[in-house]
């Protein structure tokens, strides 16, 4: 449902956000030490915490693929999302029908 003020964002209380990324479906927050936190509609797997997960996820949880690697930025598209770590490695997720995600066809 759409909220008419501002509200804080629940599950990020202890974490010391630095940059985020917004799609129309999900959202994307980096925190200074690294770390990458998503939340929304995760229907094509846009939220990077793997295959099966909940098609929706209400409250940020940090991306548990990307904990050994320093994200330094993230960009979040309709149903994709990209993640860049520090030495300027590039990890994406998300539907890739396109290859917006880069990854074969």
């Amino acid at each position: 449902k759409s909220q008419a003020v501002f509200t804080r964002v629940v599950g990020l209380d202890n974490v010391q956000v630095i940059s985020v990324a917004i799609s129309d479906h999900h959202a994307v927050a980096l925190s200074q030490t690294g770390g990458a936190y998503t939340w929304g509609a995760n229907a094509a797997g846009q939220l990077g915490h793997g295959p099966g997960e909940d098609a929706q996820v209400l409250a940020p949880r940090r991306v548990q693929e990307l904990r050994k690697v320093r994200i330094e930025a993230a960009a979040a598209g309709d149903t994709h999302s990209a993640f860049l770590a520090q030495g300027g490695v590039l990890y994406t997720c998300g539907n890739n029908a396109r290859g917006q995600c880069g990854h074969s066809l």
